[in-house]
């Protein structure tokens, strides 16, 4: 059953409020348009529209750079966009493109370990699908015992091999990442210890 609208005992106060809103959103506008009620009424309409569609603008905008950004740190150790993102999807990694785009701007040893991860997933899976093909066996997931499926020992072994490449990979990321980390800090502690020695120096000297 629909709600019955809630009806007011003072239809007007209803009025006064709707046009207290929008003279609120006219604020700033220029002429008659911040204080006629009918002019306002159309600057507002207009004004939200056009950020309706100035935002759908920016996310898009913003969508075609993260792709250019991608793409350009990808290339450069040999891979095409749509394969890296379609091999990082099925790998499971839960990276979205604003997330790759900013790692590619600032962190390209992260980005080069992901493009590698991305080519051994693919090495794989196309080692898996030749195998099934010469042996004449077709790949299927894992199901529940609920479908009671009789699953043939040579896939399980194709799908537990796909899986320790995939683990190793990340953790290979991961500890590329520490040592990333363990490097900076030495640096700064190197930088540091050089700044108190010049200045030691310098008290010396004087």
């Amino acid at each position: 059953a629909r709600k019955k609208k809630k009806k007011y005992k003072y239809p007007f106060l209803t009025m006064a409020l709707r046009k207290k809103k929008i003279m609120k959103l006219a604020k700033g506008f220029y002429g008659k348009r911040n204080s006629c009620w009918r002019v306002a009424r159309r600057g507002v309409y207009k004004k939200l529209q056009h950020q309706y569609n100035v935002r759908r603008i920016k996310r898009r905008n913003y969508s075609r750079l993260w792709n250019q950004q991608i793409n350009a740190a990808v290339q450069e150790h040999g891979m095409r966009y749509s394969q890296f993102m379609h091999y990082l999807s099925i790998s499971g990694s839960g990276l979205n493109r604003r997330v790759l785009a900013e790692l590619a701007q600032f962190e390209p040893l992260s980005m080069k370990s992901l493009v590698d991860f991305a080519k051994s997933s693919r090495l794989a899976l196309d080692d898996s699908s030749s195998s099934s093909s010469s042996s004449n066996s077709v790949l299927s997931i894992d199901f529940p015992d609920e479908f009671n499926l009789d699953l043939s020992d040579d896939t399980q072994e194709q799908y537990d091999i796909i899986a320790e490449e995939v683990q190793s990979k990340l953790q290979r990321l991961y500890a590329a990442e520490e040592d990333e980390d363990v490097i900076y800090e030495q640096k700064l502690q190197q930088e540091l210890e050089k700044s108190k020695k010049s200045d030691d120096g310098i008290y010396d000297r004087l």
